[in-house]
This record gives C-alpha cells, structure tokens and sequence, in this order.
C-alpha cells in the first residue's frame, strides 16, 4: 500500500502557511524537531497498514524475511556452495541481507516521498524533510522485526551471544543516519526524473554481488583493485560492521571510518541537495 502523509499542521505548534512558505535553516530544523511525535505516529500507521488487506496481516513482517533467507540459502548455499571461508553460511547471508536490504528498503521508499504526496505539497507549507524523514522512520521500525529474525537465525544455527552484540545499537543509528541521507537524495532526484524509481531495483540487484552479501569476497575476489572498490562501496562497510558485530568476523578499521565518514556526508550534502531544491516540490520541478 503507498504510504501518503496525512496533513501535519495544527500539530506540535504547526501552523498553516503559504505553500511556498521559506525560513531561515535554524528555525527550519526546529520545526522539523517539533513535529517529531507526528512523523513517529505516521511512520507506525503506515507500517500497520502495510499488511492490511493479507490474511496474515503484520506476520508478514516477520514471515518475509525468513522466506527471503530460505531463498537465497537454498540457491546459493545448497545449490551453488558459495560457502569458501565461512562457517554458519545461514546466518552469514542472513545477517549481510538483512542489512543490506534495511539500506535499499529506506532508500527507494524515500525516492517516493515527494511524488507520492503533491497534493498535499501544494496544500500547505511544513518542512519538506518530514517526508523522507518519516518514510526512513517507517523502514527503521519495519527493520525492527527483522533484527529478531535475524537472531533467531543466528541463535537457531548455533551462533551464541558475544560482547559486540552491544554495538549493533549504534550499528543500526549510523546506518538509518545514512540511509535518510540517501533516501532525501533520490527524493529529490526522482521529483525531476520519476523515472529513476524504475532503474532503482536494477541497482541494487547489481550493488547487491557488490557489497558482499552473499559471499566472502576474500575468498572470491583475489585482484587487489577490486577488492578497492569493494571496500570503498559503503553498502559493503555497513554488511561488515554488522557481521563484526553480529558473527565476530574480522573488519578492517579503515573500513569503518570510511563508513563513518561516508554517512555524515550523505547525511550533510544529502539534507543540503533535498532543502536547496524545496521551491520545485509542489510543481515537479
């Protein structure tokens, strides 16, 4: 079901405006801070709606994923054996899916965002971040189901408890924080070329073999250039960090300060590239 945002004035302060309506950043940021427990109650009922009209309803959110990992372990697991230098190989796809698809999930929710609610853009003036900040929050509490999934799958298949389990918190902040990045990015891009939502799973499907989801690339990828890109791609840092964290396996730090690195920068020039073009929201433009 396509999320839209129902009309966000008369909330936390909010008042009506001209659409067009501009401020400065500081008070921009604090309205988008005010109407925080608006975009909570919003990101929530569109999750609850998503299922809404299936026999199952919000089981679904836990029953997709495990279907998800059943599929892939069976093709690549059972039937191709890309299991060369790992133990668990369920839980090892498990973990760099999971993750992976929290990224492209978030990301092409919000390449939506504007198109999905013109009319109500041309209705009234709120913070136009609130839309891709809100479908970033529905894809976070969407992933919330999919971290005990992924726990049982790892518990399920012998892996136990360890210490760097109390980094996945963090783990999953940074990761949302890049996300929103990206997804005020393509939210943008698709208000000029709506095309892009198109292009977009054909993208991930090819950045999917390339973040090392479902092999390890030591094993696979011998050429030290490619290996490069693999380390410089950042949807691959966020799958190591979680299999750090989750399964123990090693990571170099210079990854994980690319990382760092690389989500304040999409979040910085992602929040920039998405208010300097708020103007031609309501027009498409």
């Amino acid at each position: 079901m396509k999320s839209v945002m129902t009309s966000p004035t008369g909330l936390a302060g909010g008042e009506l405006r001209d659409a067009d309506h501009s401020i400065d950043l500081r008070s921009y940021l604090i309205e988008l801070w005010s109407r925080r427990d608006y975009v909570k109650y919003v990101s929530q009922s569109n999750l609850r709606s998503q299922q809404m009209n299936t026999i199952l309803g919000n089981v679904w959110h836990l029953l997709n994923p495990a279907l998800q990992i059943a599929v892939f372990y069976l093709i690549f697991g059972v039937i191709l054996g890309v299991d060369r230098g790992v133990d668990n190989l369920l839980a090892f796809i498990s973990v760099g899916l999971f993750a992976y698809q929290f990224s492209t999930k978030s990301i092409t929710s919000g390449s939506r965002a504007i198109v999905a609610n013109r009319p109500l853009l041309r209705s009234i003036w709120f913070p136009r971040a609130m839309l891709p900040v809100t479908s970033s929050v529905t894809e976070f509490f969407a992933f919330v189901p999919v971290l005990f999934v992924m726990a049982a799958v790892c518990l399920g298949t012998g892996e136990e408890p360890r210490i760097t389990w109390l980094a996945v918190p963090l783990i999953l902040a940074m990761q949302w924080i890049f996300n929103l990045g990206l997804a005020m990015v393509m939210a943008r891009v698709a208000n000029h070329v709506v095309d892009v939502q198109q292009f977009l799973p054909y993208i991930f499907r090819l950045m999917l073999y390339g973040s090392g989801v479902l092999f390890l690339i030591d094993e696979y990828v011998e050429n030290s250039s490619y290996q490069l890109l693999f380390e410089l791609n950042p949807f691959y840092g966020f799958v190591s960090m979680w299999r750090w964290a989750v399964l123990s396996y090693p990571i170099d730090s210079a990854i994980v300060w690319l990382t760092a690195i690389t989500t304040i920068v999409a979040l910085t020039a992602g929040f920039w590239y998405f208010r300097s073009g708020e103007r031609g929201y309501t027009d498409g433009t």
